[in-house]
């Protein structure tokens, strides 16, 4: 699959429970655990497996024509469940992305991101409002199994 170049965005505003940062990004994503098993009576267990019901709801949140800006909180949160699913698999951790990023490349990544053990860097946040954007090609589970891969 050819590789496509990062989009450029435009962070929303986020009126989220705690703030954006590194530190806080388990909470993020217990928020998405507790909104899923409520709304979708669907419990996640931040296994690789759990990330296709992230997906089929973005993906339904998409088909119902939902923006950015209108889903911003609830897509943060999906994405910090991804990342969380990545730290916890990989021993990654998440970094501010200013501190991780060149600056010519910051546009790109404007939420915090995890930077794996190989130095490797992802934005599942960014993934996931990609996928909002873009459709079922942004995938977090196939996400999750490319930033998993072996080099």
């Amino acid at each position: 699959m050819p590789r496509r170049a990062p989009r450029a965005y435009a962070r929303p505003d986020l009126n989220l429970r705690y703030p954006p940062t590194p530190e806080y990004a388990a909470k993020h994503a217990e928020t998405a655990l507790v909104s899923v098993k409520n709304i979708d009576k669907a419990a996640l267990d931040y296994s690789p497996q759990s990330l296709q019901v992230i997906d089929r709801i973005i993906q339904r949140f998409h088909r119902a024509g939902h923006t950015e800006q209108e889903m911003a909180e609830t897509i943060f949160c999906f994405g910090c469940y991804a990342g969380e699913v990545l730290v916890r698999a990989t021993q990654g951790r998440w970094r501010e992305s200013k501190d991780v990023i060149p600056e010519k490349l910051l546009q790109f990544y404007p939420f915090m991101v995890v930077q794996l053990l190989n130095g490797k860097v992802w934005s599942p946040i960014a993934k996931a409002f990609k996928q909002l954007a873009t459709g079922d090609e942004d995938s977090l589970e196939y996400f999750y199994q490319v930033a998993t891969a072996d080099p």
